[in-house]
This record gives structure tokens, sequence and C-alpha cells, in this order.
């Protein structure tokens, strides 16, 4: 009986674990425009606005690869914030500070950004081989960019 229970209790734990990664798609799959964070559908021109008192950069969170997973770390990035700004953040990788802590990213720093396709409704990023870190796993640099 005993037998049975560690059996059953290994079953299910490595269904648990195997269940909290990041899944691999075949094909894209649409976000809802609402669900898109910090106004990456606005367009990529304009000034800094004056109700924030002139404040040209605004905070936005990147993910780093940790220990146990992804670890959410702030970046300043120039107004008006858009997407090739945010992946232009994310590429720049950990600072000297969160690579002490052991905060690491998938993505190469010295690939350039990727080709980036919006229609209004959808978002396509076409990711090259070289965006990828030579040896890092793909499912972390992707968890990374889609989060």
């Amino acid at each position: 009986m005993t037998r049975v229970r560690v059996l059953v209790g290994g079953v299910v734990l490595v269904a648990a674990v195997s269940g909290c990664g990041v899944r691999s798609q075949s094909s894209p799959s649409a976000i809802e425009t609402e669900d898109v964070p910090f106004g990456l559908l606005e367009p990529e021109a304009g000034t800094a606005d004056p109700d924030q008192g002139g404040i040209a950069s605004e905070q936005i969170t990147v993910y780093l690869l940790g220990t146990d997973g992804l670890v959410p770390v702030e970046r300043d990035v120039e107004r008006p914030v858009g997407l090739r700004k945010v992946l232009r953040a994310l590429v720049a990788g950990p600072t000297p500070e969160e690579s002490a802590v052991g905060l690491q990213s998938a993505l190469d720093p010295e690939a350039s950004v990727p080709e980036i396709d919006h229609d209004g409704r959808r978002l396509l990023v076409e990711l090259h081989e070289s965006f990828f870190t030579e040896g890092g796993p793909p499912s972390g640099a992707l968890a990374q960019i889609v989060y």
C-alpha cells in the first residue's frame, strides 16, 4: 500500500511540475487588445507628458531568468513607451548588480531587436536565430519575450 502511495505521489508531483512551464506553440495566438500592457499598441512618436512634470521616461517591468524561473525587474524607458523600446530594454540583459545575484538572460545582447509587424489587431514578432544566446534555453528566451 505504501508503494502505491509513493507511486501516486510521484506521478502527481511530475504532473504538477510539468504543468508549470511555458508551453510551446506551433502558431501565434491572439492576445486581447485590453490585455496588452502599458500602451505597447500606441504609436512611438510623441513628447513627454506635461502632466508628468516633464518626465521623459517611464518605468516598465521586464523579466530575467533566476534560479526559480522568471524574475521581474524594473527598467526606465524613454517615453513614449513602445514595443521596440521594451524589447531593447529586455535585450540589454541584467545590470551588474542583477548578475551578481544570479539573474541572467537567455537573449543575446549583441542581437538586433526583432522585426515587429502590427496591423492594429495582431502583433507579430519575428525572432531570428541570432536573437538567442548560444546554449541558452529557447523556452527561457521566449518566456522573457512573452512576459
